[in-house]
């Protein structure tokens, strides 16, 4: 992994980060749909933590990001936007039903470190949903392959396999009871696939936490 934190390259790179999700619309709706599913029946008041520019980031949540290029972005796009990181939330001790994460772990320094905010922030009994590109898959081992090749962004990145993000919220004190995937295709045959219960073929998988 590159040195510096990551979000300095989102910084520096925002109009190719914000390009991407034009680039390959039917991954990132594949994407924002499998999130919706695994967000379906929360309500707010809600954060998204890593929010990027706000593509995923519903309109009733707060946009936590630390890179001011992509938060004023977000903001632009209508968001409620906090510039913070994932480390140190900048959010009130049980004050959130739910957060979420979506392809925010890989880039996190600390990752449990956020997870135990994400378990200070969220009220008792309310959720934590994160989503990943596994490592072991298809999409985790073309990133992969790009990260070593020096991409800007992937080379930021530590990629997860979802046994291992489970570990990761279960030691932060949260458990987990769903999941939903997409991506069951392969790098090359990009497409719009529909969400589905994880079956261990998808490549995005949204895992979601409850928290005891």
């Amino acid at each position: 992994m590159a040195s510096g934190p990551s979000w300095e390259i989102f910084d520096a790179l925002a109009d190719r980060y914000v390009g991407w999700y034009d680039e390959h619309r039917a991954l990132a709706l594949s994407e924002l749909d499998a999130f919706r599913e695994a967000i379906r029946g929360l309500e707010p008041p809600c954060a998204d933590i890593g929010a990027g520019h706000g593509f995923f980031t519903p309109g009733s949540c707060v946009a936590v990001e630390p890179s001011v290029a992509l938060a004023a972005r977000a903001a632009r796009a209508g968001l409620q936007v906090v510039v913070g990181r994932a480390e140190a939330l900048p959010l009130r001790d049980g004050s959130m039903n739910y957060v979420s994460y979506v392809v925010t772990l890989c880039f996190l320094e600390d990752p449990v470190a956020s997870l135990r905010e994400a378990f200070r922030v969220v009220r008792q009994g309310g959720y934590l949903v994160a989503c990943i590109i596994r490592r072991d898959s298809a999409w985790g081992q073309h990133y992969a392959r790009l990260a070593s090749a020096g991409h800007p962004f992937y080379s930021r990145a530590r990629f997860y396999s979802l046994g291992e993000v489970r570990s990761m919220a279960e030691e932060a004190g949260f458990q987990m009871v769903d999941a939903v995937g997409t991506l069951r295709g392969s790098p090359g045959q990009e497409r719009y696939e529909r969400p589905a219960r994880f079956s261990g073929l998808e490549s995005f998988v949204c895992a979601k936490f409850k928290r005891a």
